[in-house]
């Protein structure tokens, strides 16, 4: 009886070791959503397919794929924009439709093993070192600062570049749904998919630290730590129904920030800011007001 206990007790240990090796895997090799991806959902793939189709140029930094796309208003600010988690430079162009009118440019970026990139997810412990050359390209190009805005994952990668940059070279962070440590999406997004994870992410995100540039405890990843650092002006937009992201993250990472500044969208989930109209349209209001509130 005790052999046959041993082995049962072998058989789960080795279960859970490959369900941590798995969601470890998983967490870093995101799907990718590119061209094809959003033509077969009927949505346009780049800047050409617009209602209002667009100039624009595809370059490359580090391997990362970019747009830089053609704003209406000559004298407006340059935007560098940042996905999140398992989206692309293509969930750029629904913010850019409401921007054109106002921006000169909005830069877009497949961060490293999203879209068209190359590289891995760093599930943002290391991407703001792409983001900081992509500033470093478009600043010397545009010879003005720029604007970064990016989005859940990206609006944390997007905090830590802005704070990485040389003075100068950045005029605002717009944040949009951030969160401020990785555990919370992660947990928030498997218990949406009814995936057990009480014993298996906290184990597993240790093993991403481990090859990821925050190390196993993740030291230096926490946005509200990472937004005190940031000397120009930032705005935090949040549904405040967010499943994904809590809006009290959001409200700590406004807080926290010398310039800060928060707005709540009321109903507004994660993915839904720029599906529904009416939260579409507070988005809008809300990145608009805050560009001219910083135009130089």
């Amino acid at each position: 009886m005790i052999g046959v206990l041993q082995l049962f007790g072998v058989g789960l240990l080795v279960a859970w070791l490959g369900v941590v090796l798995y969601t470890a895997w998983s967490l870093g090799r995101v799907p990718r959503y590119t061209y094809g991806s959003a033509v077969a959902r009927g949505r346009p793939g780049d800047p050409g397919e617009l209602d209002r189709p667009t100039s624009y140029e595809s370059f490359v930094v580090d391997g990362c794929a970019c747009w830089s796309i053609e704003g209406d208003d000559p004298s407006g600010v340059v935007v560098v924009m940042v996905h999140g988690w398992s989206r692309s430079r293509i969930a750029a162009l629904v913010r850019f439709e409401a921007l054109r009118g106002v921006v000169s440019r909005v830069v877009a970026i497949d961060l490293p093993g999203h879209g068209e990139s190359e590289g891995r997810c760093e599930l943002g412990a290391g991407e703001w070192r792409v983001v900081r050359r992509v500033i470093e390209v478009v600043v010397a190009d545009a010879g003005s600062p720029v604007l970064l805005h990016g989005w859940s994952m990206g609006a944390g990668v997007a905090l830590e570049a802005a704070g990485r940059v040389d003075a100068g070279m950045v005029l605002g962070v717009v944040a949009e749904a951030p969160y401020a440590m990785p555990m919370t999406p992660a947990r928030n997004v498997m218990q949406g998919m009814g995936v057990p994870w009480r014993l298996t992410l906290r184990p597993a995100l240790f093993l991403c630290g481990l090859t990821r540039a925050k190390g196993p405890f993740w030291r230096g990843f926490d946005r509200r730590v990472l937004a005190e650092r940031v000397d120009v002006p930032l705005l935090v937009v949040h549904g405040d129904a967010d499943e994904i992201c809590p809006v009290s993250d959001g409200r700590a990472i406004a807080a926290a920030a010398p310039r800060g500044e928060l707005v709540e969208i009321e109903g507004g989930t994660h993915d839904g800011l720029w599906i529904d109209e009416e939260s579409r349209e507070r988005m809008a209001s809300a990145l608009r007001g805050f560009l001219r509130t910083i135009a130089p």
